[in-house]
């Protein structure tokens, strides 16, 4: 028995399922040892702890016979003469069972709300439907009611390595990510926010012009373009440009301030939006030019004012620009004015070409700080600390790994990447000129009923609540069911145990009439007598509440965790953690450790009555 519970414990831990796969012809099959595991690993460890009874229990005697306890020693004495493996197996199953059922609840119960808080990642978790979300969304996620702190996020999906691994990304704010993120200790190596320091620690700061002013940015824009390769007639050209803005967890404001058309002149006064606040912070510019293929592009931009205060680029220090291949060209500071000589490389056979130009100031930036999970690392190569170039679409940018977690919260994905979203998006508008609206929002709400209410009825968003989705898992008939079946067993061994008990006490009462009789010949009483029989079978269901107790929580820390399945009869993710219910296993353990005692009382008392009989058979015998 104990080895075929060893096996099945073993073949737990390699398929992590009793469900052993696929027959043929479809459906799953099940794998009779797997199943009954629990239940074999209960009757294993009550057999194996069944054999420390003989010496626990001259252990006690040696502990109460200098002691004043006559009482006490005459059961002990009565104890140690008989195995009583019986009544001390079926206490010691029925308690298993019961600690083991418990154990499996609780541990499937958190393992449901785990899964559910990885799943979304945060109370709540708003889904862009668009890919142009309103440019308000951030004030509308704010005034949601109960909103304590919320997270543009933003995800992509990647390929990773020569095996093509398929994996998720997950960009968000890492200072501000503790208090939303629902991320496991043991998942972040014992510190969640440990993790999220590692990232922000290394973020790549952006460079910008803090403003200040009225609201309105002024300014002339100078754009021309010369040459390139048309198959038929020149190309008409077109340079727009937009100030980009810096906001706070990492996001980027493009406000357009016009176009030129044909080497032609603009001069811009545009509002500024609210949301930038009273000290906007200018990040750059984009110039977006249309024109012919190899292209020459000239653009300058002067006269910047923030209201009536004069704003000069040279006080960022030198600055930068790029295309939207990641190529690196220089950007002219003449006083106050920049200026711009570009070259398009493309050589397409089309009439016109796009071109994005990102001009920032600051120096180049580094590495992106991400977190990974151990298959993106296998993937990848690494380890903690290493740098290399990852490909987002079209996009390559510099990463290095500052840390690692076993899942990254709001994936499916076992491969999975965590950086830190102002960072991110900051080597992204830089290299590039991307600048992306955030496709998700991470809130924490402190369990606002009226969040996830009022969430819904936003437009254009999915709304994930991570309470909803733990009760739906949670009222689940699959769960249900099991849970069910489990209480049925134990109730079932609680059942047995204590008719066990009853028959076994009073068989008994009866056998030692005899002995009884003799024992209050020599003069002991009859209260001596019963409380001998009580210390007796106290101590005996004592042995089999604690044994029971031991197995049923130790079975349930060995393959609790491994039977716990999803409804689709998969592993959960992330891995379940053993859940301990004390007070119902303790409860179940001190009801029947008390049945035991009271059947006891009660056959001691009446055992009382026969001690007259049991003496007069004495003496026919004689």
């Amino acid at each position: 028995l104990v080895v075929l519970a060893v096996l099945a414990w073993l073949q737990l831990r390699q398929y992590s399922s009793p469900l052993a796969g696929e027959r043929v012809g479809g459906g799953l099959s099940v794998d009779p040892l797997l199943a009954a595991a629990p239940t074999i690993g209960v009757l294993a460890g009550t057999v194996v702890a069944l054999r420390l009874l003989p010496p626990l229990t001259r252990l006690a005697e040696r502990f109460v016979q200098h002691r004043a306890w006559t009482a006490t020693t005459i059961g002990m004495w009565q104890a140690g003469r008989r195995p009583h493996a019986g009544p001390v197996l079926l206490l010691a199953l029925a308690v298993g069972a019961g600690a083991l059922a418990w154990c499996l609840v609780g541990t499937s119960q958190r393992s449901v709300r785990d899964q559910a808080d990885h799943a979304v990642g945060a109370d709540l978790r708003l889904v862009e439907q668009s890919t142009l979300p309103p440019p308000e969304r951030a004030g509308e996620v704010a005034a949601l009611p109960g909103v304590e702190k919320a997270l543009p996020v933003r995800r992509d999906e990647l390929v990773l390595g020569a095996a093509k691994v398929a994996t998720s990304l997950v960009a968000l704010d890492a200072a501000e990510a503790a208090p939303v993120v629902c991320l496991r200790d043991d998942l972040a190596g014992g510190s969640p926010a440990g993790v999220f320091a590692a990232l922000a620690g290394s973020r790549v700061d952006a460079a910008g012009i803090e403003l200040a002013g009225d609201g309105r940015l002024t300014g002339e824009v100078r754009a021309s373009t010369t040459g390139g390769v048309s198959r038929t007639r020149a190309a008409r050209s077109r340079v727009e440009t937009a100030a980009v803005f810096a906001l706070s967890n990492g996001r980027y404001r493009e406000v357009p301030l016009g176009a030129t058309t044909d080497s032609g002149r603009l001069r811009f006064s545009v509002a500024l939006p609210d949301d930038l606040g009273p000290r906007p912070r200018l990040a750059g510019f984009l110039v977006d030019a249309s024109g012919p293929p190899q292209m020459d592009l000239t653009w300058q931009l002067g006269s910047l004012r923030a209201g009536a205060t004069p704003v000069d680029p040279a006080a960022a220090g030198q600055w930068q620009g790029h295309d939207d291949f990641g190529k690196a060209f220089s950007v002219e500071l003449d006083g106050p004015q920049l200026k711009v000589g570009y070259h398009s490389p493309v050589t397409a056979e089309v009439d016109v070409v796009h071109t994005r130009l990102a001009i920032a100031p600051g120096p180049e930036p580094g590495p992106v700080p991400m977190v990974a999970t151990p298959q993106a690392m296998s993937a990848l190569r690494l380890g903690t600390g290493d740098r290399i170039e990852l490909f987002m679409g079209n996009a390559t940018i510099g990463v290095r790994l500052v840390g690692t977690v076993e899942a990254v919260p709001g994936t499916t994905q076992p491969s999975a990447l965590m950086a830190d979203l102002p960072s991110l998006a900051a080597v992204l508008f830089r290299q590039y000129g991307s600048v992306r609206n955030p496709q998700e929002w991470w809130l924490a709400t402190a369990g606002d009923p009226a969040a996830p209410a009022a969430a819904a009825r936003l437009n254009g968003v999915q709304v994930l609540d991570r309470r909803a989705a733990a009760e739906a898992a949670r009222t689940d008939p699959y769960g249900v069911g099991a849970r069910a079946a489990l209480f049925a067993a134990a109730l079932g061994g609680v059942v047995l145990a204590a008719m066990g008990i009853a028959v076994d006490v009073r068989a008994t009462a009866r056998r030692r009439a005899n002995e009884l009789a003799v024992l209050h010949t020599l003069g002991a009483g009859p209260r001596l007598l019963a409380r001998s029989l009580i210390a007796e079978h106290a101590f005996l269901a004592g042995l089999g509440v604690l044994v029971g107790v031991g197995v049923g929580i130790g079975v349930a820390a060995a393959m609790a965790p491994l039977v716990v399945l999803t409804p689709t009869a998969e592993r959960p993710v992330p891995t379940p953690l053993l859940e301990i219910a004390w007070l119902p296993v303790a409860a179940t353990a001190a009801g029947l450790f008390l049945l035991a005692l009271v059947l006891s009382a009660m056959v001691a008392w009446t055992a009382r009555r026969r001690l007259a009989a049991a003496q007069l058979r004495i003496g026919d015998q004689l």
